[in-house]
C-alpha cells in the first residue's frame, strides 16, 4: 500500500520503520465535544462527493482549520523531485486556493494552530529539518528552530502557547517542548531510545508519544506537571500514530505486525483507555487498516483500510462496531479527517496525482 511518503534522502539517518513512522502520522488533534444532531449511523449512508483540488500535483497530507473553513497540506507539482512540497492552504467554501510557501523545499505536514491563525510545519529550507511557522495568510514566515540535527514532527499544544516536536539534536530522537512567548526548550523524554509523534492531551496537561526502549515501539504517556512517564502498550508491535480522543480519555493508534514467513505486514487500530482499560483491538484484518481520525463528538472514528482490495475511506463506531465503507474508487484514498458538521476530507490518488476531498451529508451546505 503506498502512503503518499517522499524524500527517503531526506531522513536518511532514520531506520526505514522510523522513516516510515514520521512520514504518515502527524498532529491530528480532535476537537472538543459537541452536541451534533442525527448522529446515527444513517446520517453517514447520505453522503455526496465534492472534489476540492484538481490539478497535476500531488496533494497530500491536508489539515482542516480547527474553525472548519479552511484545509492546509503539502503539495508537489508533477515532474518534481519527490522531496520538493511547498504549503497550500484552501478555502472551503469560496474554492479560493493560496500558496504560503514558495522555495520550493521539503515542507511537509503542516498543522493548524488551535485559533486557526497560524500553522506549523517541517521544512529543510535551512539545509536539515527545522520547525517552521508561517501566518495563515502566508505572511510572517519564520524558523522556530535553529539546529544541526533534524526537528520534525510539530504538534501544537490546546492553548496555542507551545509547540512540541521531535529532535535529534540530542544523537537520538527525543521530544521537546518550544515554549513561543518564552522562546525558550524543554528536553521532556531523555532516554537513549527513539521517542516520536508526540500529541498533546485535549487538557494540555500530558503528552502522548511512541517509544522503543523496550525493542519495540510502544505507546506512552508523560504527564508535564511532574514528568512522570507512564507505558499504555506492552506487547503489541510496533505502534504508532496515535490519536486522543475529543474528551481525553482514550487515545486510537496503529499497530503494525510483520508477517513472519513472507515480506510486509498488516496494520490495524487499537484504543487503549486511560483509567486503564485496554488496549483493545478494534479491526482484526490481514491488510491495512489504519489512519484513524475522531469524529467532533467523539463517538465514530474514520479511517482508511484495504480490506476490499484498495485503500478506501470507512467508518466505525468508537468500540469497533458497525464498520462501513463511505468512500471508494478504483484509485486510492487516505488521510481521512472530520470536518464540521461530520464533513470528511481526504485524499483521493489518479495514477501520479492526489487531490483531496470532501464528503457531505446531502443537503447540507454550511461548508
Amino acid at each position: 500500500m503506498g502512503t503518499g511518503s517522499t524524500g527517503t534522502s531526506v531522513f536518511s539517518y532514520l531506520p526505514l520503520l522510523f522513516l516510515f513512522l514520521i512520514l504518515i502520522s502527524g498532529c491530528l488533534h480532535s476537537s472538543s465535544p459537541k452536541n451534533l444532531a442525527g448522529s446515527a449511523p444513517e446520517r453517514f449512508m447520505n453522503l455526496t462527493e465534492i472534489r476540492l483540488t484538481s490539478n497535476t500535483s500531488f496533494d497530500t497530507v491536508p489539515r482542516i482549520s480547527p474553525d472548519g473553513s479552511k484545509i492546509v497540506f503539502s503539495s508537489r507539482k508533477l515532474g518534481d523531485k519527490p522531496d520538493k512540497f511547498d504549503i497550500y492552504a484552501l478555502d472551503i467554501k469560496t474554492g479560493d486556493l493560496k500558496r504560503l510557501t514558495f522555495d520550493r523545499n521539503f515542507n511537509w505536514a503542516p498543522e493548524w494552530s488551535p485559533d486557526s491563525t497560524k500553522i506549523v510545519f517541517t521544512s529543510n529550507a535551512s539545509g536539515n529539518l527545522d520547525i517552521w511557522i508561517i501566518n495563515a495568510d502566508g505572511s510572517g514566515k519564520k524558523r522556530l528552530t535553529f539546529s544541526d540535527s533534524q526537528d520534525f514532527s510539530p504538534c501544537w499544544n490546546p492553548d496555542g502557547t507551545a509547540i512540541a516536536f521531535v529532535s535529534t539534536r540530542t544523537g537520538n530522537a527525543d521530544i521537546w517542548i518550544l515554549n513561543l512567548s518564552e522562546n525558550s526548550l524543554i528536553r521532556v523524554t531523555t532516554s537513549d531510545s527513539t521517542e516520536a509523534s508526540p500529541v498533546w492531551s485535549p487538557d494540555g496537561r500530558k503528552i502522548a508519544y511512541i517509544s522503543n526502549m523496550s525493542g519495540t515501539f510502544d505507546l506512552w504517556l508523560i504527564e508535564l506537571g511532574g514528568m512522570r512517564k507512564r507505558l499504555l502498550t506492552s506487547g503489541i508491535p510496533n505502534v504508532q500514530n496515535p490519536v486522543w480522543s475529543p474528551d481525553g480519555n482514550k487515545i486510537v493508534f496503529e499497530s503494525f505486525q510483520p508477517f513472519s514467513d513472507m515480506e510486509g505486514g498488516n496494520t490495524d487500530i487499537w484504543i487503549v483507555y486511560l483509567n486503564g482499560n485496554g488496549p483493545v483491538r478494534l479491526t482484526s484484518n490481514e491488510t491495512y487498516d489504519g489512519q484513524p481520525s475522531w469524529s467532533r463528538d467523539g463517538e465514530r472514528l474514520v479511517f482508511v483500510s484495504a480490506r476490499s482490495g484498495n485503500a478506501d475511506i470507512w467508518i466505525m463506531r468508537s468500540d469497533g462496531r458497525d464498520k462501513t465503507r463511505i468512500a471508494s474508487s478504483e484509485s486510492e484514498e487516505y488521510y481521512p479527517q472530520f470536518a464540521l458538521n461530520d464533513s470528511i476530507i481526504f485524499t483521493r490518488d489518479y495514477k501520479y496525482s492526489r487531490d483531496i476531498w470532501i464528503l457531505r451529508i446531502r443537503g447540507d451546505d454550511s461548508q
